[in-house]
């Protein structure tokens, strides 16, 4: 009955560690530019679209798809920069309490 008590309880604290790595995802956030910064693009760690920053030189291009094209790349310059952030500064260091909390 031990056995099972001690595998419920790093069951729980398994949860435990995965909505406080939640939380600090969702707390998290990175930019990225195109267009030599002339646009940049914030996202947060849940990979949502917080902010659009556009220079206002920006608009007088003749070309609308140039302008599109630069949006996407600062959207994606953010996506890979958060997911980075993600994997450096939160997912070790949690994962690392999670494999302490199992052996405790």
């Amino acid at each position: 009955m031990e056995n099972f008590d001690n595998t419920f309880n790093s069951l729980f604290n398994i949860g435990d560690a995965l909505k406080q790595i939640q939380d600090k995802v969702a707390n998290i956030s990175a930019t990225g530019e195109a267009g030599g910064g002339d646009i940049k693009a914030t996202v947060n760690g849940k990979r949502e679209l917080v902010k659009i920053e556009i220079e206002n030189s920006m608009f007088k291009l003749e070309n609308k798809e140039v302008l599109q094209d630069l949006i996407v790349g600062a959207v994606n310059s953010a996506m890979a920069n958060v997911t980075g952030k993600i994997r450096t500064e939160i997912v070790p260091d949690s994962v690392m309490d999670m494999i302490s909390d199992i052996n405790k």
